[in-house]
């Protein structure tokens, strides 16, 4: 909106302001640090951030943006945090849950945590609901998270998936732990991908080219509109079998008039992924 209404975009983000502070504000929430078009905000409950919720986006609703309205994603996260004397909030863990929460979201949407949900269920404001989404993988966090959306009466309560790994297009497999170290090495593959078009791996066994692909690939959902997939092929002995290990990737069929290499080019020919071939 700021490239398409330069002239505009301002007065129309101070009205986004005022209404976003005078919702979090009133409901005794305190501002401690805006990024940009960006706020975060602490409640004292949980229940206060749910009503500072549905009253911006009611508010933002109601509004008069003309020919450019403002549709806001938020996210609601309870968790420990700890108030430093320059008045923002330390708590790594908390507010990386609640960012990647609202991220997952689309403008008007507000989506809910499952801690959240607890302190919020049996005292919900007049006309809002809360739709369970399941349980949903955010990105760099370990367990999946089971995420709530609060449905509010005469607002939109319908948008596309939620933007979790569940639905950005892979098959990569859930690690059960964190990664840890390896900054180098994966600055220099993602660099490697941005200028080749096949990249290799190599290294003794036990050495984590395994762990450190399924890493990259994570990191490169947003890059490939199209997905990452895993191709592990340390089962597959016969080299006439690699075709048929894609397919099942892909779902595809065989065909008498066409080879099996003809059918996989054809199908990826326009797409923008990653493929991740494991012990090739």
């Amino acid at each position: 909106m700021a490239r398409e209404y330069p002239e505009t975009w301002e007065v129309l983000r101070s009205h986004h302001d005022r209404i976003l502070r005078t919702a979090i504000e009133s409901n005794n929430g305190y501002v401690f640090q805006t990024i940009g078009d960006a706020f975060c905000a602490t409640f004292q409950t949980a229940r206060e951030a749910v009503h500072a919720a549905v009253r911006s986006q009611l508010d933002l609703n109601h509004e008069d943006w003309g020919d450019v309205p403002i549709k806001v994603r938020m996210g609601l996260h309870t968790g420990k945090a700890e108030i430093q004397a320059s008045g923002e909030y330390h708590g790594y863990l908390t507010m990386s849950q609640v960012q990647r929460l609202m991220s997952a979201g689309h403008g008007g949407q507000v989506l809910v945590s499952h801690a959240t949900q607890e302190f919020i269920r049996t005292e919900m404001p007049e006309g809002v609901t809360l739709r369970d989404m399941g349980e949903r993988r955010l990105k760099d966090m370990v367990h999946p998270e089971h995420i709530y959306q609060l449905v509010i009466a005469n607002l939109p309560s319908d948008f596309p998936p939620i933007k979790t790994l569940d639905v950005t297009r892979h098959n990569l497999p859930a690690q059960m732990t964190s990664f840890i170290g390896r900054e180098k090495e994966l600055a220099e593959i993602n660099q490697a991908l941005n200028e080749h078009r096949l990249v290799t791996l190599t290294g003794s066994g036990g050495a984590g080219k395994t762990r450190l692909s399924l890493q990259v690939g994570t990191e490169c959902l947003d890059q490939f509109l199209d997905g990452v997939w895993l191709a592990e092929l340390a089962p597959v002995t016969d080299p006439a079998l690699i075709p048929q290990t894609l397919f099942a990737i892909f779902n595809l069929r065989e065909s008498s008039h066409r080879s099996a290499q003809e059918i996989l080019i054809e199908h990826l020919r326009a797409k923008n992924i990653l493929l991740v071939l494991d012990n090739c």
